[in-house]
Formats: structure tokens, sequence, C-alpha cells
């Protein structure tokens, strides 16, 4: 991977001008694409966000059961004085992955 300066002088790299360099040497195309947690979070509002960062402490305090079973657990109710939802869950599966 090449990065060069921007006008700027902060250094980037640049897909298309890859992409072009590719097909002058005839190499395949590939690239790459990372999303970050913090991307993720972009989708969500700081409400669900705090109720995934307490199913996931929750998840740890429990033991990290299977997700299966933690989805069990939260749907039959078996934590009392218990504010997550197993749409939390979710929330915080596709924000921080499973554990």
């Amino acid at each position: 991977m090449d990065f060069i300066p921007s006008k700027e002088g902060l250094y980037h790299f640049d897909f298309k001008l890859s992409i072009e360099r590719c097909k002058e040497q005839e190499k395949p195309e590939r690239a790459m694409m990372i999303q970050t947690v913090e991307g993720i979070k972009r989708n969500f509002n700081k409400k669900e966000i705090d109720q995934a960062n307490e199913v996931r402490r929750l998840y740890i305090i429990l033991g990290r059961p299977s997700q299966k079973a933690f989805e069990d657990i939260l749907k039959r109710g078996k934590l009392l004085n218990n504010q997550v939802t197993l749409q939390d869950f979710k929330n915080a599966v596709q924000i921080y992955g499973i554990d």
C-alpha cells in the first residue's frame, strides 16, 4: 500500500489510484474495508448503546453463557430486576460482535 501526501501534507491511501496502478500492472483488484465499533455505534442512539453496554456487563457476570442460552434467559425473564431485553442483546452482538 502506498500512502501519498495530500495538498495539506497529510498522508493517505488513495483507493482509486491504487486500482488504476493495479490495472496498469495487470494485477487483480483487491480491497479490504474495515468496520470499527465506533463506526457501527453511529447507527444507534445513546440509549441503545447504554443498554447494549449493560447487557454485555450482565453477560460477563453470568459467566459468558452460549448465545442461545443467554437469549433463552432473557426471553423467559429468568433475571429479576433486569432492564435489558433480547433486542438489547442483539444490538450488543451487532455492535461488539460475539464474545
